[in-house]
């Protein structure tokens, strides 16, 4: 009871700070637990419109969700088995900083914010965000050369990530300021039935080298 005080007492704060206290209170494996249970594989995994995202012929795909929805959808479209990884599993993401631009290596689903299969790697706290960008410059300096060197998608993203958007600063003006290698462009839940948005409607923002969802 008093940590359901506690954890009341929480709302209105800021979202970082709000989840740093969430866990200081629960204690760090309950927070965990939180996590694992709020982003556990749901049945069915993903629907028509993942699999309509996954269509568009993005070379690679940077996302800051932590639920394998994406690679679900991959599956279920291509032959090939999704390459996937946290961009804090540092070995891979150092490999796929010297070969994110060949064209034949393929399509990789980077997890920006860490994954729920590995629930350590989660950025979700004020001091994750810490860790992740600010006292660790690996992170930021791959997130660099890809929104300074490729066209990026953005699709469904606030924009208000500041963390995240400090390297790129030109892609957190409106569209309209933006220069041509950027683009933005904000993707709704679907709505009802035929009324999702479609591969052909999506592609227009195509071509471009990454997806960031």
């Amino acid at each position: 009871p008093e940590k359901n005080i506690e954890l009341a007492q929480c709302r209105g704060a800021d979202g970082l700070l709000r989840a740093s206290r969430y866990r200081e209170i629960l204690g760090r494996t309950r927070f965990i637990e939180v996590i694992q249970t709020t982003f556990a594989p749901l049945e069915p995994q993903h629907d028509h419109f993942h699999e309509t995202l996954v269509r568009i012929p993005f070379r690679h795909v940077l996302t800051t969700n932590y639920d394998d929805i994406l690679e679900s959808a991959h599956k279920k479209i291509y032959p090939s088995t999704p390459r996937f990884f946290d961009i804090d599993e540092w070995e891979q993401s150092s490999v796929f900083q010297t070969t994110w631009v060949d064209p034949s290596t393929p399509r990789t689903y980077l997890h920006i914010h860490g994954s729920i299969r590995r629930p350590d790697s989660i950025v979700l706290c004020k001091e994750d965000y810490d860790a992740r960008y600010v006292n660790d410059i690996r992170a930021q300096t791959l997130l660099t050369q890809i929104f300074t060197l490729q066209q990026v998608v953005f699709l469904g993203f606030g924009m208000t990530d500041e963390d995240l958007l400090a390297p790129p600063a030109p892609c957190s003006r409106e569209p309209a300021d933006l220069p041509a290698k950027a683009f933005h462009c904000s993707c709704k839940a679907p709505g009802p039935r035929g009324r999702e948005p479609n591969a052909n409607q999506l592609c227009r923002y195509v071509p471009c080298r990454a997806g960031l969802l």
